[in-house]
């Protein structure tokens, strides 16, 4: 008999296109999170590329998901926060000004500077997931965190903003409702992933945060403890399968299988004799094998390096570069990005702060799921939403209800 859900409960679902990932965890009285379910299914039939194309298929998947997570954690779910991404979403950075008249800025004011952000992107079929303060500058003073209560005469404020597809988004949360679960937030996949596995000094410092997905790839950068950059490349590893299928002429099945038992990124490093079967009648040499995946690999990271050198970002990010998301456990990955780069680069996993069925979710391909519960945990009560006196969920309704 399922235990009722408690106070302290958080769930995450990570809706990818080719994997739904439930995290079920409890947060302790010392802010751990513990653990105590997981859950994982197959979606690709029911989104790709983050859009949803078959609701049945995908309102299924999502319920296989949570109910391997909530039998493991023998609980209830109820409520979750859940990830959004695709190539619909589109990222920028805004500003938004008002006149302090040189006295004491109030939340009013914060309020006010982050409305103008927000009323320069609102439109029909566009809406606005999160707009995420980077700074305020008060005259001529930047870097500053936290301007209430500090004087001026101006007050401005240096946003990164993420928009969605309207009714992409809404078909997501509705997928998610059919299974009787409230949405608490949605949140943009890489900034669930960064929660995930990236460190405070890192986003301090300047990182770039890769997450190799099953359809696409994202690229996000962290300066000064904020997202500063974020962009959506329509690689992801299933590229890669497709790639081996092709040229081997085999099934996509079976390219798949080649992929994880064999995959290499770096063909340099491997032997001119070794060989592998393709079948009881034919081998290939494995060289052959990790050049196919090499170059598909390499493509994504060039468009990646010329998306950084176009933000003028590739030297401003000394921390290096973080490789997650499932594709990040390819062999060899971690020396091409590095070639490439000429950067430090290090496998993101998800990390401190957790305990309990660690040895089910510190894998890459989670760190999305498991970052939704660290952003719960920090933001359920304070998000940036809330800041702006509304929450994703709220807009979103009331934008249906107003055209319905």
């Amino acid at each position: 008999m399922n235990k009722s859900s408690g106070t302290n409960q958080i769930v995450g679902i990570d809706i990818g296109s080719g994997t739904i990932k439930t995290i079920i965890g409890e947060i302790e009285s010392n802010g751990i999170i513990n653990v105590i379910g997981v859950g994982k299914s197959y979606s690709k039939d029911g989104i790709k590329k983050g859009n949803v194309i078959n609701i049945s298929q995908t309102v299924k998947a999502i319920e296989q998901s949570i109910e391997s997570a909530s039998n493991m954690a023998t609980t209830t779910v109820t409520k979750a926060l859940i990830t959004i991404s695709g190539d619909h979403i589109k990222s920028v950075n805004s500003k938004g000004v008002v006149a302090a008249n040189d006295t004491e800025v109030t939340q009013s004011d914060v309020d006010k500077a982050l409305k103008k952000c927000k009323d320069s992107f609102l439109s029909q079929n566009k809406e606005i997931i999160h707009i995420i303060p980077q700074e305020y500058i008060i005259d001529d003073q930047r870097g500053i965190k936290n301007p209430i209560g500090m004087t001026g005469n101006s007050l401005e404020v240096s946003v990164h903003v993420a928009l969605a597809n309207a009714s992409s988004a809404r078909n997501v949360i509705n997928c998610v409702n059919q299974n009787d679960i409230e949405v608490q937030s949605m949140v943009f996949a890489p900034i669930a992933s960064a929660y995930g596995v990236l460190t405070k000094d890192e986003k301090e410092l300047g990182v770039a945060l890769i997450d190799i997905g099953y359809a696409t790839s994202t690229l996000s950068v962290y300066r000064e403890g904020s997202i500063w950059f974020s962009h959506i490349i329509p690689i992801g590893g299933f590229n890669i399968t497709n790639d081996l299928a092709l040229s081997l002429q085999i099934p996509i099945d079976k390219a798949e299988k080649l992929k994880l038992q064999y995959g290499y990124a770096l063909s340099s490093q491997i032997s001119e004799n070794q060989n592998i079967d393709l079948d009881e009648n034919h081998q290939i040499p494995l060289q052959v094998l990790s050049e196919i995946i090499e170059a598909r690999v390499s493509e994504l990271f060039l468009l990646i390096k010329e998306d950084l050198n176009k933000a003028n970002l590739l030297d401003k990010i000394p921390s290096g570069i973080v490789l997650t998301g499932g594709t990040a456990n390819l062999n060899g990955i971690q020396m091409l990005a590095e070639i490439i780069y000429k950067k430090s680069v290090r496998i993101g996993f998800p990390h401190e702060n957790i305990r309990g069925l660690t040895d089910l979710i510190k894998h890459p391909e989670y760190a999305a799921a498991l970052g939704l519960l660290h952003f719960g945990k920090e933001h359920e009560m304070t998000t940036f939403e809330q800041t702006e006196k509304e929450n994703v969920l709220s807009k979103i309704k009331n934008y249906f209800s107003k055209i319905l």
